[in-house]
């Protein structure tokens, strides 16, 4: 169906249309598909650069994400520190990944900064490919008036996230957020090598699971999926704690979870909102005269 829907989207208009398809495992193969078609796709709610680096490698899509707001929040509302350079951290993680594939693998995907809150970010994560800045960090930061002197490239920085005293960061997982591991690229080294076009969301969960990488392509359980669907964008950390700990889980995941959940209750909102309108339009146009 994504499939569909994103050849139908694009071809409205082709000079400017990118189409916008979630990480997940059905995601990939059908961004794979459509960036095989010459079709532009934003592979959206990527939160770390494992994440990224299996989809560039995968899916070349046109760009990958970072919501780096979110896990910057994610670590002050969970008070484990006041969030400071965690999203920074990783983006710029990311970044280097998917500069590394263009050169080895010429791999056309560019890092998209998602999810700006304040004009230090800006500074912090100038250099990187994209940034999508909402109009008041934009404002905020013209208003600056710096000179292009002014900005450094800091895509080389390596940010230490603020914590807490005591903060137990491995068992919380933050490390999924910027480290790519051996064991990871073994296992989409030998993915590559499958005939892709076979592989259902299903197996590709299976296969990840014979590598042991279980914990960056998830098989959520529907109980699972309802609480992250209340908690909204941010997960509380009391309701995942244990996942994080025994490592069935990356804080990457976990956050994608919550993302595509959250973008599914706004998608419904919006529907419901349409039918409304598009319900009282009927009711005005159908009285007689």
């Amino acid at each position: 169906m994504a499939i569909d829907y994103a050849r139908r989207y694009y071809a409205i208009c082709r000079e400017r249309f990118i189409i916008k398809i979630p990480f997940t495992p059905a995601g990939l193969l059908a961004t794979r598909k459509l960036s095989a078609e010459g079709i532009p796709v934003n592979h959206t709610l990527g939160f770390s650069a494992r994440q990224n680096y299996l989809m560039a490698r995968i899916a070349r899509p046109q760009y990958v994400n970072v919501f780096l707001g979110r896990l910057n929040s994610f670590v002050a509302d969970n008070d484990l520190g006041d969030g400071t350079y965690v999203g920074e951290k990783a983006t710029l993680a990311s970044q280097k990944a998917i500069k590394h594939l263009r050169r080895t693998h010429r791999i056309p995907t560019k890092q998209i900064g998602a999810s700006f809150r304040s004009t230090q970010q800006l500074m912090n994560l100038a250099g990187i490919d994209v940034m999508t800045i909402p109009p008041k960090v934009a404002d905020e930061f013209l208003a600056l008036n710096l000179t292009l002197d002014e900005i450094a490239d800091r895509t080389d920085a390596d940010y230490t996230p603020l914590l807490n005293l005591g903060v137990d960061s491995e068992s919380v997982r933050l490390n999924t957020l910027w480290n790519i591991n051996d064991k990871l690229i073994d296992c989409i080294d030998a993915l590559e090598k499958e005939n892709l076009d076979r592989f259902t969301a299903d197996i590709l969960i299976g296969f990840f699971k014979g590598y042991h990488c279980s914990d960056v392509l998830v098989p959520w359980t529907k109980s699972e999926i309802a609480v992250s669907t209340e908690e909204g964008k941010i997960p509380r950390l009391e309701n995942w704690h244990r996942y994080l700990s025994n490592k069935s889980i990356g804080l990457d995941s976990l956050m994608n979870l919550a993302g595509l959940n959250s973008f599914a209750t706004d998608q419904k909102a919006m529907d419901n909102r349409i039918r409304d309108v598009l319900a009282k339009h009927i009711e005005i146009t159908s009285v007689p005269k």
